[in-house]
């Protein structure tokens, strides 16, 4: 079923920001408390990916991507 405004236009799902690609699906977006977690685990935990993605039920990518990000933002803070 489609939300409808007043004047009967269809509105978009908040998952689907593409109205003329349905196929296309939005991630909701990430805490940065959650962030911050996961990149706590995967690098100074030494924890694997895999196990973190399980643990917080995140795509493989998503986790090995906040990895990353929380590194180069650690970076910029020293050098600033």
């Amino acid at each position: 079923m489609h939300r409808v405004n007043l004047e009967g236009k269809r509105l978009t799902p908040p998952d689907q920001p593409f109205v003329l690609n349905p196929a296309f699906k939005a991630h909701p977006v990430l805490s940065s408390e959650l962030r911050e977690e996961v990149w706590k685990r995967v690098v100074t935990e030494k924890r694997g990916v895999r196990r973190v993605s399980a643990d917080f039920g995140l795509e493989l990518e998503r986790v090995a991507a906040c990895a990353r990000l929380g590194e180069i933002e650690n970076t910029w803070k020293l050098q600033v």
